[in-house]
């Protein structure tokens, strides 16, 4: 089994709770654990215990209804360290969805600690179209929700 290696720069709390997670999900799931890394602000400098969420990726080679299941206590226990739920992947759904979500897989990808298996996120390949697309519709959406706002608010 690959061991578990959480970077030395991460603040001392998520440090401690990220090899905590890691070292339970194993425990869960073994040999169908890829990956495991952390993103968002838990990554960086900003970071606060009392402010910051710690968010997780778990990439497995088989997500089930038995996956999840099995998972249940550990993510209601990580919730009261505010660890947020894990976002859970296979390899051919981070593949297929890079087009799909790309402003989320950047995110994951420029933020990430890895902390176990393979770093899966630093060689996806983020197409700028589909990163453009994105940007492009979200904008949109947000201007048709203020022209909605307004209209309610009168």
């Amino acid at each position: 089994m690959k061991k578990i290696d959480v970077s030395n720069t991460l603040h001392s709390y998520v440090k401690a709770s990220a090899e905590g997670l890691a070292q339970e999900l194993l425990a869960l799931h073994g040999e169908n654990v890829i990956s495991i890394a952390l993103y968002g602000s838990a990554t960086g400098q900003s970071f606060s215990p009392k402010k910051s969420n710690i968010n997780s990726v778990v990439v497995f080679k088989d997500i089930t209804g038995e996956t999840l299941q099995k998972s249940l206590k550990l993510i209601k226990k990580g919730a009261k360290k505010k660890i947020v739920a894990p976002l859970f992947f296979t390899l051919d759904h981070i593949k297929s969805s890079c087009d799909s979500f790309p402003m989320e897989f950047c995110e994951i990808q420029e933020t990430q600690s890895h902390v176990y298996g393979e770093d899966i996120f630093s060689s996806l390949v983020i197409e700028k179209d589909a990163l453009r697309l994105e940007c492009e519709q979200q904008t949109k959406a947000l201007v048709i929700k203020l022209r909605q706002s307004y209209l309610e608010s009168t």
